[in-house]
């Protein structure tokens, strides 16, 4: 299973695993730091199914380069394109802007998947889930113990978005819905 195939950093700055269209099943991907996607950097048409995404940053160029789109954003996984996560768990990852576990600028659809302890740093938004553009289909999802300096620490929604049978619980924000906004 997951647990047993890990996926980690070498420690330089960049994603553990960029994806281009096709399928990443049963890893676990841990250690990343990159300016955005520290686990994964999900482009094009892209299947994410029984991974654990855990423990990785999103954060600001270190040259200092200043804020561009999208530096810092999606600690555990930054989604572009059409992606699915099914049977995932998103946990202990950190974005110094927006979406500590998951950022979403395209068509996302998750299923049965876990965004635990995800945290977006300096008053930034969307702890566990920030969907800036796009649309997202959520069931039989976890959003739990997500937490940030700004709004929304279970999800911050900017698209179109349906959640089906979808718990929050303990969820945490500075300012403005700690679940959902």
């Amino acid at each position: 299973g997951a647990e047993q195939t890990v996926l980690r950093s070498p420690g330089d700055i960049g994603s553990v695993v960029e994806i281009e269209g096709g399928t990443l099943k049963g890893f676990t991907v841990s250690g990343g730091k990159a300016l955005y996607g520290g686990g994964v950097y999900a482009n094009g048409t892209v299947q994410i199914v029984d991974c654990v995404i855990i423990n990785n940053q999103a954060i600001y160029d270190p040259d200092g380069k200043g804020w561009v789109f999208p530096e810092a954003m999606g600690g555990g996984v930054f989604a572009a394109g059409s992606v699915v996560l099914q049977n995932c768990r998103i946990a202990n990852n950190k974005s110094s802007r927006n979406g500590g576990g998951l950022f979403i600028d395209g068509e996302v659809d998750l299923y049965n998947t876990t965004l635990y302890q995800n945290s977006s740093l300096y008053y930034t938004d969307g702890a566990g889930l920030f969907l800036y553009d796009g649309s997202l289909l959520a069931r039989n999802c976890r959003f739990r113990k997500n937490m940030t300096q700004g709004r929304a620490g279970g999800a911050l929604v900017w698209g179109t978005a349906l959640f089906q049978n979808c718990l929050f619980w303990g969820n945490a924000a500075a300012y403005g819905a700690g679940g959902i906004l």
